[in-house]
């Protein structure tokens, strides 16, 4: 069955930024074959480009696109636990696995802004694995001298590629690096920590917010980033309802979406400062608990929901702070 904190769950991941052709791409992950679907997406149509030849050999928990869209990375759940490929107009390759693999079932992955690194949250020490990119070789780095202190849930760097948060399943259950060059730096947890097991982080467009969503009440934990100091944000007056699964900012960083186990599934604030306002729900709800979040680039006019089962993804239209679904 589909299990809780994103277990079997379908994932997503928008390209960052449109390609020269003027096509954004978006990939979606499941737990069955082909296990990952790519659609290249004009506007408000979306038309699905032809699988790999090869494809990954379990579900996609988690999938991120470099900068420019030539590299699609997906993480799985089982060995080689990741699964890359390069892209050529609507041709996606598998380039080779790295030498040194992550360890264990792949939760989280993000590259940097730069693409010049691509971190994985994994279950089973050291729960995080971070590789250089260089063309279409992955290369494992040396781990920080400080790891994360359980299994790893997701992983998100800042839009300068600054800073890597990793979420985790023990406490203090987030773990956030400065990254320089290819070297990993810990920084002093917050004062205040989360709750619970964080099943999704994600960082605001210019690296001064934190969002984490995580399993016990409030669900969502937001902090503010002064330099290398993270001071929690005053809870929005109207919480998710439920266990916390993703946190996204839009990339201007007006809006945060996050998804959670209970109705309504999916929560929406605008962002004014470190005030986060409840919008009013989507009139038509996602129908089971949000595995992964996806906003357009260029100021989130779009938002792409995936969850479990059926047919498993809901695109929403942005207008002012109205989302409708898209047909």
């Amino acid at each position: 069955g589909w299990g809780y904190g994103n277990n079997y769950s379908p994932s997503i991941a928008a390209a960052p930024g449109a390609p020269a052709e003027g096509v954004y791409y978006t990939a979606v992950g499941s737990n069955a074959s082909p296990y990952v679907t790519v659609y290249a997406q004009d506007a408000e149509v979306y038309t699905k480009i032809a699988d790999p030849a090869v494809l990954p050999t379990s579900t996609a928990f988690a999938l991120a696109w470099n900068p420019d869209a030539s590299i699609l990375a997906t993480v799985n759940s089982s060995t080689p636990f990741i699964t890359a490929y390069s892209r050529s107009g609507s041709t996606l390759t598998k380039i080779a696995d790295p030498a040194t693999l992550p360890t264990g079932n792949g939760r989280g992955t993000d590259f940097n802004d730069d693409g010049s690194l691509l971190a994985v949250a994994h279950l089973t020490t050291p729960y995080l694995s971070v590789y250089s990119v260089s063309g279409t070789t992955l290369t494992k780095n040396a781990d920080p001298a400080t790891l994360p202190v359980g299994n790893g849930y997701s992983a998100a760097f800042s839009a300068d590629g600054s800073m890597l948060a990793v979420g985790h399943s023990t406490t203090p259950y987030v773990t956030v690096y400065t990254v320089s060059g290819t070297t990993l730096t810990k920084i002093a947890n917050p004062a205040t920590l989360p709750t619970g097991a964080a099943y999704g982080v994600g960082f605001n467009g210019d690296g001064t917010q934190l969002s984490v969503a995580h399993s016990t009440t409030p669900f969502v934990t937001n902090y503010s980033i002064s330099g290398t100091t993270l001071t929690k944000i005053a809870d929005p007056a109207v919480l998710p309802t439920g266990g916390g699964q993703k946190s996204a900012f839009s990339d201007d960083g007006a809006f945060l979406a996050v998804g959670h186990a209970t109705l309504p599934f999916l929560t929406i604030y605008s962002v004014s400062g470190s005030t986060f306002t409840k919008l009013p729900d989507p009139g038509t709800l996602p129908p089971n608990r949000p595995s992964a979040l996806a906003w357009s680039p260029g100021g989130g006019d779009y938002l792409t929901v995936t969850y479990p089962g059926g047919d498993n993804v809901t695109v929403y239209a942005r207008s002012g702070t109205t989302f409708t679904k898209q047909t």
